[in-house]
């Protein structure tokens, strides 16, 4: 039986919610009934447009229970849903839904249709409320499946630039789903329905579907934020048991906590500093006098709970994946009393190839490989991995299909590695120069740089960067004109998604030369080599 099959037949027997909406008009909760009868209506809905089994469909909205009910929807007819973000850019947008050859486009709002014909979108598009029938005489049961039919596309950005479609597999799904579930069981160490989850990041990313359809497949209840302003309000709604993060959200818990707890010290600051202090060396195996011991305590008591208590009071873990996060906030996490239990993988490994597991946790690595993944570490330090997880290939892309993997058949991730001899791993960086912030979104830096290149032409050179910070931030290199710098570095930020903006910038007014090593011979840039030589300049620009 596939995921999808699993999955639908879950939902006929749950009477209880399985999923909640967080709303600023309180919550919306549909028990799995509920969902299923959404759900076929919907498939009536898309019957009546004439759509034949494997044509794509592509997916904009904001995460909701529509947006759940119209992917399940889509995977029951044996359609292939193209979920999008739905931030992105109209024209990248468009040029996802022309790439995938979407027959249909399906958007939460009907306002969300004018900029994507505006961009050149000409296939037919409809909100998933028009779409929905009265689906009572149709039935329930799943298209039948194959393993190797393609599930899903989800888009990754590639080093050219342009967006890739990942093809993944109903098998890439029936195999990571036992995985995830296996493992929220031995964190939880009871049933599922007993689980509470709350999930923020949008579905359109290969690990936030990984755990809608967990949730879905385990009888998880999972509660849905909608407006990430309200995000700590609703995580004392939904009192969750777990959540799954990006390091950009758990930074600004730790500067945000952290900041207020000390400013102006006094004894409760005085007490967090001292009760973080004795927990470190604690943990670091140092003894602690009697006197550490009891302000661990005491912290603990007064202090780590009141910040517990603000995350929700049955919240015993998190989980964070996409970007690497800082060994200080994971650090802290772990002193509140909070774990952070870290995943590592890609869009193509099925969004993950590692975990963390309970009681084996250690602060800079990504655990060890899941059940039915190997990993190697090639000689020039590239992980490299296989199993039934990992993708098909990209869609009408077979030279990039190809680059993707070994001549042996294993995929080539592009970040360095090492796994040492229990299995764990330790990832480094980015065998390539792709960007990855915080927020878990890749950027490649040289389609910001052309874009900044045409509004600051009298710069030699210009440098993006930003790997493992909140956000981008830029290098020029020649006779800039500073006076008007920010003005031209917010127009183009305004033709740019959120996450491909430059936040911060700092002008050398010489040009780059192969003199000094920080360019090629034939003009390119050593990207590494001008990070480590402006590293107090880019320290600096970050600071301001």
């Amino acid at each position: 039986m596939t995921f999808v099959a699993t999955i639908l037949d879950s939902l006929r027997a749950r009477r209880q919610p399985v999923l909640t909406e967080l709303t600023p008009y309180g919550p919306l909760a549909v028990d799995g009934p509920g969902l299923l009868a959404r759900v076929c209506g919907l498939r009536r809905g898309l019957r009546a447009r004439g759509l034949e089994r494997g044509d794509r469909v592509a997916v904009v909205g904001a995460n909701s229970i529509a947006w759940v009910a119209t992917d399940l929807a889509l995977l029951a007819e044996g359609l292939v849903p193209v979920p999008l973000y739905p931030r992105a850019q109209p024209s990248e947008l468009a040029f996802c839904i022309e790439d995938s050859g979407a027959s249909l486009v399906l958007v939460d709002l009907a306002e969300r249709m004018v900029p994507l014909r505006e961009a050149g979108v000409r296939v037919p598009m409809d909100t998933w409320g028009t779409l929905l029938q009265d689906g009572a005489a149709i039935g329930d049961a799943a298209a039948p499946l194959d393993p190797t039919d393609v599930a899903t596309f989800c888009y990754t950005s590639g080093t050219s630039g342009q967006p890739k479609a990942a093809l993944i597999t109903v098998d890439n799904v029936d195999a990571m789903l036992p995985v995830t579930s296996n493992a929220l069981a031995e964190l939880m160490g009871g049933p599922p329905e007993d689980d509470r989850a709350l999930h923020y990041l949008p579905f359109g990313f290969m690990g936030s579907r990984i755990v809608l359809w967990t949730a879905l497949w385990r009888g998880t209840p999972l509660w849905l934020n909608t407006d990430l302003d309200r995000l700590l309000d609703d995580f004392a709604e939904a009192a969750p048991h777990w959540c799954l993060n990006v390091p950009l959200l758990l930074e600004r818990v730790h500067r945000g906590a952290h900041d207020t707890l000390t400013r102006g010290k006094g004894v409760i600051g005085g007490l967090y500093e001292t009760g973080l202090l004795a927990t470190q060396r604690r943990r670091d195996g140092e003894s602690l006098r009697i006197r550490e011991r009891v302000a661990r305590v005491a912290a603990d008591r007064i202090v780590f709970r009141g910040i517990r208590r603000k995350l929700g009071p049955n919240l015993r873990f998190l989980i964070c994946g996409s970007a690497p996060l800082p060994e200080d906030t994971a650090r802290w996490f772990e002193a509140i009393g909070v774990p952070v239990y870290q995943v590592y993988g890609l869009t193509e490994t099925t969004a993950i190839l590692s975990m963390d597991r309970p009681d084996q946790t250690r602060v800079g690595t990504v655990g060890f490989a899941i059940d039915g993944c190997e990993v190697r570490v090639s000689p020039d330090g590239e992980l490299q991995a296989r199993g039934r997880h990992i993708f098909a290939g990209y869609h009408q892309r077979p030279e990039a299909t190809e680059d993707a993997f070994t001549e042996d058949d294993w995929f080539r991730t592009g970040d360095l590695a090492d796994v040492d001899r229990t299995g764990r791993i330790t990832v480094h960086g980015r065998a390539k120069h792709v960007v990855v912030l915080t927020s878990g979104h890749n950027v490649v830096p040289e389609a910001v740089e052309h874009a900044l290149g045409s509004a600051v032409p009298e710069a030699a050179h210009i440098v993006v960067l930003g790997q493992g910070r909140e956000s981008l931030g830029a290098l020029f290199f020649g006779p800039v004109d500073e006076g008007s710098l920010a003005a031209r570095i917010a127009a183009v930020n305004e033709t740019q998604p959120h996450y491909k903006r430059v936040r911060a910038w700092h002008v050398e007014p010489e040009p780059l030369t192969d003199a000094d090593g920080l360019l090629t011979a034939n003009g390119k840039l050593r990207r590494h080599a001008i990070a480590a030589h402006h590293a107090v300049a880019i320290q600096e620009m970050y600071a301001r």
